[in-house]
């Protein structure tokens, strides 16, 4: 069984957050709004940037101002302090030996890496800081983005011998419009593109995927054992 394939968003997939919760910035006593304000400041300082490089940078900008070493202990901080969307870690506990599981996520792997849910995954990608000689943090390496997240899931495919990209056996869940690219090219294969949503919150994004022939299916974002979603998943892993 372990020919099938789930690959994962993270933030509003797996977390409730549809928005990337940083964890270590909680810890070290930086609101979401004080980050939100300096990632504004820090793209009108730099022009033709765009919000992924803000959030990335603030990152940074935002440990050295706190006096926090830029280096992967650092990073590493908070990770484990995720909170996770029902039934997640009993649905991968389930699971682990039936199907591979894979991350794709804008979010930073160091802190993905040191997550509860680490040891599901056969492999992690997200965003890769570059270092100095001292591994110590100088910027952003590789800056995972919407339309990355291919580059990634054709890297799957190649690891798993699928050159002539039939994803019969692959699944793509997400739980917004940066998934959009991620999902078209699961559904334009063969696979099958899943949109998740949290209970509280409206079905806008998937009614726009959905209206574009992107995505045809959605969940509220509860893996527990007999929901929906935890039943599509299982029964998708046991055919």
């Amino acid at each position: 069984m372990k020919n099938k394939i789930i690959i994962y968003d993270f933030d509003g997939t797996l977390t409730p957050y549809s928005v990337p919760k940083i964890d270590l910035m909680d810890k070290i006593g930086c609101t979401f709004e004080q980050y939100e304000a300096k990632m504004k400041e820090w793209l009108i300082a730099h022009p033709g940037k765009d919000i992924f490089d803000s959030y990335y940078m603030t990152f940074l900008n935002v440990l050295s101002e706190y006096g926090y070493p830029l280096t992967d202990e650092t990073f590493a901080m908070g990770g484990n302090l995720t909170n996770f969307n029902p039934g997640v870690l009993e649905y991968f506990e389930d699971t682990k030996d039936l199907a591979q599981h894979y991350l794709v996520s804008s979010g930073f792997q160091v802190p993905l890496e040191h997550s509860a849910v680490s040891k599901y995954f056969t492999k992690i990608y997200g965003t890769i800081f570059s270092y100095d000689a001292n591994h110590v943090a100088t910027g952003i390496a590789y800056a995972m983005n919407d339309k990355r997240k291919v580059d990634k899931i054709q890297e799957i495919c190649a690891m798993n011998h699928l050159d002539d990209l039939n994803l019969e056996n692959v699944v793509y869940i997400g739980d917004g419009l940066t998934d959009a690219y991620a999902m078209s090219f699961v559904k334009e294969h063969g696979g099958t593109p899943i949109f998740v949503y949290q209970p509280h919150e409206t079905s806008d994004a998937f009614e726009q995927l959905k209206n574009k022939g992107i995505v045809d299916i959605a969940f509220v974002a509860d893996y527990s054992k007999g929901t929906d979603l935890y039943n599509t998943l299982l029964q998708f892993i046991q055919k």
